[in-house]
């Protein structure tokens, strides 16, 4: 026990844990926030959808040579304005819209991968998260867009709120919906690309799906609905990268099996308070 915590002591003072613990706290707050909203609107599986074109944006940068990030924030932010257009102008489901743009991106990024010269080592890393690998300038980027996220989401939350349960009546309400989508969808874009380098593409989805879907099983109201998906989100990222540093696993794959326990725990919780 004395070894584990000298470790953890030690491993403090690193440099790249710092960076990583700073990182995934922020892209934890922000997309479980946003997160509960995804979940009340049945759009969860835009996450993945997203993940999945983030992959292929990354790929492109890294053959162009430029920084992933900032490449693939405005085109996948460009392509959740498509997602959008295709459910609401072309009358295509919303998940039939994310699966037709999700599976053209990993084909799109296979084919990159796969004539690119000396990608695969690169892609990895996005693919299934190097949070212990993150440089100062994603640091910066990654903290400041999950501020302006959440700062964006409590200004909103209100509008939607009442969009996320009926929008026919938030309509009536005067609330500018489409405006209101077009918000939501590019800041789930941020959210998606400000992640991949945390937890990775093909497991980005499950950090903001999981926390809020746990909080649904244990929270009657909507700000305790927040509340308890940003913590137990937070605890899942910490607990993640410490317990990965010890035992020298995927930080990204961890956080996401801690994730998935919270939600086992809640649920159970929850069948067990029902019963009594």
């Amino acid at each position: 026990m004395y070894d584990i915590f000298e470790i953890l002591s030690r491993a403090a003072g690193y440099g790249f844990m710092q960076k990583a613990l700073i990182c995934g706290i922020f892209t934890a707050i922000s997309s479980s926030i946003l997160g509960v909203f995804l979940v009340l609107r049945q759009l969860s599986m835009i996450g993945h959808g997203l993940s999945h074109v983030s992959f292929a944006t990354i790929a492109f940068a890294l053959v162009l040579g430029v920084n992933p990030l900032a490449l693939s924030i405005p085109l996948v932010i460009l392509a959740s304005l498509v997602i959008l257009y295709l459910s609401e102008k072309a009358y295509v489901y919303t998940d039939s819209a994310i699966g037709l743009i999700g599976s053209v991106s990993v084909a799109i990024g296979v084919i990159i991968v796969s004539t690119g010269n000396g990608l695969n080592v690169d892609i990895y890393s996005y693919l299934f998260g190097s949070i212990l690998a993150i440089s100062p300038f994603e640091t910066g980027l990654s903290v400041s867009l999950s501020a302006a996220v959440v700062a964006a989401v409590l200004l909103l939350k209100n509008e939607w709120f009442a969009i996320s349960f009926d929008r026919e009546y938030a309509k009536s309400c005067g609330i500018n919906i489409f405006f209101n989508d077009v918000v939501f969808f590019i800041l789930q874009s941020v959210v998606i690309v400000t992640g991949v380098k945390i937890i990775g593409a093909l497991l980005m989805s499950s950090l903001i799906v999981f926390p809020a879907l746990a909080s649904l099983q244990i929270a009657h109201r909507f700000r305790s609905m927040i509340l308890f998906s940003a913590l137990i989100s937070v605890i899942s990222v910490v607990s993640g990268i410490v317990l990965a540093f010890l035992i020298n696993a995927p930080a990204g794959a961890t956080i996401v099996c801690i994730n998935a326990a919270f939600f086992l725990a809640a649920f159970l919780f929850n069948k067990v308070m029902r019963i009594k």
